[in-house]
């Protein structure tokens, strides 16, 4: 009997940990606000990102100003240029985190916070004010004329409203802790009902490298889907999507890297103490 709980508990910790490993990767770098921001800098780091990125952003900021007709050529080709040559750089890269603040507050703050271009209902989108104000300061230096920064420069980056989606993601908080006190409690118990426990540690370190190996094939599979059904509103709000997804799944990627080593030392500590223990009793049988 005691066994088949430890059995029973070791399938719990398994289980659990497929839930709750996501959920809490949701948790610190989707729903907290300084873990999303933290998430997303490398993306303006990334060189290749840097033209879409640069042609996205003049093209908005032009729509999003007043000026006349002939000036928009010229306005959009300053801020094309300045985008260029300071992507990356510090002021541009604490400008685009600021960006990504903003946006977050959208997305996931307080719904009666929502510029017009949200008034349909929650939605995926990014306000690219604060990098569009930095831009345009640089931009003004080498003009005839003054472009004006926009308060607000919304982009919908995926046009169907995800109400549902956002409040899943502002309540994995709450699922993660759920999940982590789930885990330590079916940990402890597989443990305690194990008539080995060293057999035991190794069996829940191959049950680490088992839920690794799980989802990081989930992230193989699921990541490609994910692209292919990209219906996003504009080629640069697609290409935004494409560098959050490969991001994410670059950064869930180390996690599991992780989780599979702390397996594999569990799993080979757990095997190394049994061995040692059979070889103690037959020493002492010998004797």
């Amino acid at each position: 009997m005691r066994s088949f709980l430890a059995f029973v508990f070791g399938v719990l910790v398994v289980v659990a940990a497929l839930v709750t490993v996501p959920t809490l990767w949701v948790s610190q770098h989707v729903a907290n606000e300084d873990g999303f921001v933290e998430f997303a800098e490398p993306i303006v780091r990334d060189h290749d990102f840097h033209g879409t990125l640069a042609n996205g952003l003049s093209d908005t900021l032009v729509e999003q100003t007043r000026l006349p007709s002939a000036a928009q050529p010229v306005a959009k080709a300053a801020i094309l240029r300045v985008a260029n040559r300071l992507a990356g750089e510090p002021g541009f890269v604490t400008a685009w985190n600021d960006t990504q603040r903003q946006s977050h507050k959208f997305m996931l703050g307080d719904a009666r916070d929502l510029p017009p271009e949200l008034a349909s209902g929650p939605t995926f989108a990014i306000d690219l004010a604060p990098l569009g104000a930095f831009v345009i300061d640089e931009a003004n230096e080498n003009l005839p004329f003054t472009i004006g920064a926009p308060d607000q420069a919304v982009i919908v980056v995926d046009g169907a409203p995800q109400e549902q989606t956002l409040d899943r993601i502002r309540q994995t908080p709450t699922y993660a802790r759920n999940g982590l006190i789930v885990l330590a409690v079916s940990v402890v118990l597989a443990l305690a009902f194990a008539r080995r426990k060293s057999m035991a540690i190794a069996w829940l370190g191959l049950g680490a490298i088992l839920t690794a190996g799980l989802l990081k094939v989930a992230a193989v599979v699921g990541v490609p889907e994910v692209l292919d059904r990209n219906t996003a509103p504009s080629p640069f709000a697609k290409a935004l999507i494409d560098a959050y997804v490969e991001r994410a799944n670059a950064s869930v990627g180390h996690w599991l890297l992780l989780l599979a080593i702390g397996g594999g030392v569990a799993a080979v500590t757990g095997f190394a103490l049994s061995l040692f223990s059979g070889a103690k009793r037959r020493a002492s049988t010998d004797s």
